[in-house]
């Protein structure tokens, strides 16, 4: 599902009371109230798709990371070598915070700022 103003895919389901609102993460835009079963279906696909999207690139990075310490065995130490194998360090280091701070997200999403009177 994508959103109708800009076209992102990422949604999030915000509830109030017995009501779920679809809304676009990308551009807030509201999308339309979820049903029970709409609501259980976009659930369970959003879980799906984004479980396997973390899991793919998990196993990228576990590959990646094999990979370096295979191809850096036994060259010269100095600074290029030292460098380049930092930055690919640092590229695993920033994927993993991703992946960490979708979850923390999907299992606890910001709350939405309250109005006061």
């Amino acid at each position: 599902m994508k959103c109708k103003k800009c076209k992102s895919e990422d949604l999030r389901v915000i509830s109030s009371g017995p009501h779920h609102k679809l809304v676009c993460l990308n551009c807030l835009a509201f999308q339309k109230f979820l049903s029970a079963p709409e609501l259980k279906t976009f659930n369970s696909l959003n879980v799906t798709s984004k479980y396997d999207e973390h899991i793919k690139v998990l196993e990228m990075i576990a590959k990646d990371m094999k990979d370096d310490a295979t191809n850096f065995d036994g060259r010269e130490f100095n600074g290029k070598n030292v460098a380049e194998y930092c930055a690919n360090q640092g590229a695993a280091i920033a994927a993993l915070a991703d992946i960490i701070k979708a979850i923390c997200v999907k299992l606890d999403p910001k709350p939405q700022a309250e109005e006061t009177e």
